[in-house]
């Protein structure tokens, strides 16, 4: 049996499941104030009466909701709805004293007996058709309350899956920015070298090779270990230690327990290289990169510093890569205080990037 088929019995046994609790309760009641009244009704023909009564009800229940979808679908006004309700209501009047009528040889209550069927029908519509047009406009409240409940839940899912595409489309948007940046940036370094160590610029080529298919197995992941971002970080700077040489000294300070933290991929890429190129490119002297992790209160903080000039003191314009990070954090983590760039009192610059630990 198939997932929708069983769907499906499910709701009709719980449908009718409704409709017999009703019925129940109206037997009980009807069997009570029969029994104190002095009449000779017993509860199986109360009970079978009242089923009769209320599973006719049921039925037409369903051209009433078909009515209504109908109604919605064709979004017509207000007075051509109410006509079409109105209209509703006497064919539900009708269509039940019928059924009811049909039904009657098998569930006649003692007052009618004897009575055959027009004149039970004509009884029936006398004596039920304030109720039955009471229990119509219950049924087109409720169906009306439901379809307004489902279309707003159905309305949510799909904003909720909208927003998610498109903050997807961001992102990779954002990634697909930050891709040929780097490359660019490695091709500008290699050629730079080629005047200088031919051997040198065919290593950084090779690795620079290696990067980009790592790189490329990664390019649909928006968030990866730490640690994965880290192997990827080690192949950029193994270039870079090429252009550098021995004066490049970088330090790796990262908890065993934070390898596993999610980051965004290529997050910490474009730190280490706006420091290479901004913060010490042009120095003679050696050239330290500390590169951390950290868990503090709720968050895990990660930190590239350098040990170059610093900062300005005129208003820092940030250039594709560090912009780029803002973006994806906002795009990511939305609203907060998720990258922050200062200078350090010992000289040089730290960039940070604040990450929410979903963990904690």
């Amino acid at each position: 049996m198939t997932a929708s088929r069983h769907s499906g019995i499910l709701k009709l046994l719980l449908y009718l499941g409704g409709w017999t609790a009703i019925a129940i309760t109206f037997a009980g009641q009807f069997y009570v104030s029969s029994s104190r009244a002095g009449l000779n009704v017993s509860l199986p023909q109360a009970l079978k009466s009242s089923l009769a009564d209320w599973y006719t009800y049921g039925v037409l229940c369903l051209p009433v909701y078909f009515l209504i979808l109908s109604l919605h679908k064709e979004r017509i006004g207000g007075k051509k709805k109410a006509v079409f309700l109105v209209i509703g209501s006497i064919l539900f009047t009708l269509s039940y004293v019928v059924v009811r009528g049909l039904l009657s040889r098998v569930t006649e209550r003692a007052d009618l007996e004897g009575a055959d069927i027009s004149q039970y029908v004509e009884l029936l519509f006398l004596k039920t058709w304030h109720f039955n047009l009471l229990v119509y406009w219950v049924i087109v409240v409720l169906m009306v309350l439901v379809h307004a409940y489902w279309s707003s839940q159905i309305a949510e899912k799909r904003a909720v899956v909208l927003e998610s595409e498109l903050q997807k489309a961001k992102l990779q948007a954002l990634q697909m920015q930050l891709n040929p940046h780097f490359l660019f940036n490695s091709l500008n370094s290699i050629s730079a070298l080629m005047y200088q160590d031919v051997e040198a610029a065919d290593r950084m080529l090779i690795q620079l090779s290696e990067l980009l298919r790592s790189a490329l197995k990664q390019s649909d992941e928006q968030m990866v270990a730490l640690s994965k971002e880290v192997n990827l970080l080690k192949k950029y700077l193994a270039i870079e230690e090429i252009r550098f040489g021995n004066r490049l000294k970088v330090n790796f300070d990262l908890p065993e327990e934070l390898l596993s933290f999610k980051v965004p991929t290529l997050i910490l890429q474009p730190l280490v290289e706006n420091a290479l190129k901004h913060g010490i490119g042009k120095s003679v002297g050696e050239v330290r990169l500390e590169i951390s992790a950290r868990e503090e209160a709720s968050r895990v903080i990660l930190s590239v510093c350098d040990n170059g000039k610093g900062l300005p003191t005129t208003q820092v314009v940030e250039g594709v890569g560090l912009s780029n990070i803002r973006n994806r954090l906002h795009e990511t983590f939305g609203e907060g205080k998720w990258f922050e760039i200062s200078n350090q009192s010992q000289g040089g610059v730290c960039c940070r990037i604040l990450l929410p630990n979903r963990g904690s």
